[in-house]
């Protein structure tokens, strides 16, 4: 059983993450704060708002790219079941000159299939999927806390 102590640092963390995620503004921000004045790169999908967000709070020391993914039309029967079949994809260079090599966003999606697959209540169509945010939440700061822990 964790102290009094670990559980008050746990829900200090939990209330700056849940500050955090409520716009994309905040992730530049900290990334700004995490980094010394180097140039790095990013890589984002096409959500729109990255752009804006990245390019206020990063355009000195960012190397931004966009890799946009384009979908094939599925046919009706497996519209709910199947993922869509990507047929191509768009690299966009926003700011600075990203190399064209280490355009990806495949670490991005790799932590989104394990904590998917971490957490049954982010997958459709089980017992455990819930529409309610906070029981998503709830089930997204415990696998975190998880990660964390030291192995005993």
């Amino acid at each position: 059983m964790p102290d009094r102590s670990s559980i008050d640092a746990l829900k200090n963390i939990i209330s700056q993450v849940d500050v955090l995620i409520s716009t994309t503004e905040p992730l530049p921000e900290g990334l700004r704060h995490a980094t010394s004045c180097q140039n790095f790169q990013i890589t984002t999908d096409g959500f729109a708002p990255y752009i804006s967000a990245i390019t206020n709070t990063l355009a000195d020391r960012v190397d931004f790219a966009r890799l946009i993914k384009v979908y094939r039309a599925t046919p009706e029967g497996e519209r709910r079941y199947s993922p869509a079949e990507v047929v191509s994809t768009e690299v966009v260079p926003v700011i600075g000159q990203p190399d064209p090599a280490r355009i990806c966003t495949s670490h991005v999606e790799r932590q989104n299939l394990t904590m998917r697959m971490s957490i049954r209540r982010f997958t459709r169509l089980t017992n455990g999927f819930s529409k309610k945010w906070e029981n998503h939440w709830g089930a997204f700061v415990v696998l975190r806390v998880l990660q964390f822990l030291p192995s005993a």
